[in-house]
């Protein structure tokens, strides 16, 4: 073709040409074995062809581009020519087959025999396997099969996380007390409290807990000012070094959001706890006064001082609503108590001559531990109590 100019595969269908075009030629009987090339025709870029190719599987061709010749495929050819690292393989493959042997049935017993370790004496065992007499491998013991565990309730694992595990004691009230609704709900003693708390933060997670705990306690304090038509713009929160740092960070980040100015006494203000109108004090005396409401998350007992501005604000005609955690406030004219899961023998306080139940004012709420942790009646009496509610009112 000339330079420059390109030529499509169909021109040259097109103009194919004549038998007694130019060829080159080879030998006219040329056999498949030969290394002379057959004769073709210039067909373009292409070879034509007269004679058809026939494929030489069986035989190695002397190719100049390849380093080093490789094996034809068939393993006896391989094998007794020896291509390399191929003659060492297979040598069977090239040996004739034995009909006799093949038409035999297969020894299954035999065959399993070899794999038969009871019949074994103490001795073989020790000389055939070095794991064994050792010890053996992590991997060889976890698999082996010595005796059956089965039998031994102490030595099966069970595959079921330690929170999904049973309570081993059922957890039996002193009493069941009413609601206001009429539900009942148990009285455990101060001890069996504990124990339940404990038991709830194994299951659920010490920081799960504690955020379902702030979430139930904002639905409190907005249930408070809804029943008791309360117009809040100042907040106090009471915590302490032992108080769950989720509970305090939760609750600290309800307030926030609803734009409450609060004012919080007993820790210091770090970077995971500064927010918007979120304040902190380190003295009794800047506390302050004019508070409508005061949240204790503070378990243990209030300093003396931190008492007597508790009394002074939790008194009077523009007293505060004192909103605690499993301890109620005593000696306030308004106090609120949340209980998780269930009241707790602590909570008895001396009532105005018996005129009002001793858990005036207070509240329990369902967090999401089985109720299966407690004897028939109660299990039976909390599914009432909560079956359509997160806490009860008494």
């Amino acid at each position: 073709p000339i330079e420059g100019v390109r030529i499509s595969i169909n021109d040259l269908l097109a103009a194919r040409p004549s038998s007694s075009g130019n060829s080159i030629e080879g030998s006219g009987n040329t056999s498949p074995t030969s290394s002379i090339v057959p004769k073709y025709k210039e067909f373009g870029q292409f070879k034509l062809f007269e004679s058809h190719q026939v494929p030489e599987p069986c035989r190695l061709r002397v190719n100049k581009n390849r380093r080093a010749p490789g094996p034809c495929g068939i393993p006896s050819l391989d094998c007794s020519n020896g291509y390399g690292h191929f003659s060492s393989k297979h040598p069977e493959l090239s040996q004739p087959l034995d009909f006799k042997l093949m038409n035999t049935d297969f020894d299954f017993d035999a065959n399993l025999a070899l794999f038969n370790k009871e019949s074994l004496s103490d001795n073989e065992k020790e000389s055939s396997s070095p794991e064994l007499r050792d010890g053996g491998s992590s991997t060889s013991r976890n698999f082996r099969h010595d005796e059956n565990i089965l039998d031994d309730p102490s030595r099966v694992i069970s595959w079921l996380s330690n929170s999904q595990q049973q309570v081993a004691t059922m957890f039996k009230p002193l009493r069941l007390e009413s609601t206001n609704e009429g539900f009942l709900i148990p009285v455990l003693s101060s001890d069996d409290k504990l124990r339940y708390l404990k038991e709830a933060e194994n299951f659920l997670g010490s920081d799960v807990l504690y955020s379902i705990v702030a979430d139930r306690l904002l639905l409190y304090v907005l249930n408070i000012m809804d029943r008791f038509e309360l117009l809040v713009k100042t907040v106090v929160v009471l915590v302490s070094e032992s108080t769950p740092e989720k509970l305090a960070s939760r609750t600290l980040q309800h307030l926030s959001n609803r734009s409450c100015t609060t004012v919080v006494y007993g820790i210091r203000s770090n970077a995971k706890n500064s927010l918007p109108y979120i304040s902190f004090v380190d003295q009794v005396s800047k506390i302050p006064v004019e508070t409508q409401l005061v949240i204790i998350l503070n378990n243990s007992p209030l300093p003396k001082a931190l008492q007597m501005w508790l009394k002074r604000v939790g008194n009077g005609p523009d007293a505060s609503h004192i909103i605690s955690f499993e301890n109620k406030a005593l000696d306030v004219a308004h106090p609120h108590t949340l209980y998780v899961g269930t009241l707790a023998e602590q909570s008895y306080t001396t009532s105005n001559n018996g005129k009002h139940s001793v858990f005036r004012e207070s509240a329990v709420t369902e967090v999401g531990c089985p109720f299966g942790w407690f004897e028939e009646e109660s299990y039976q009496a909390l599914i009432e109590a909560f079956g359509s509610q997160v806490f009860v009112n008494f």
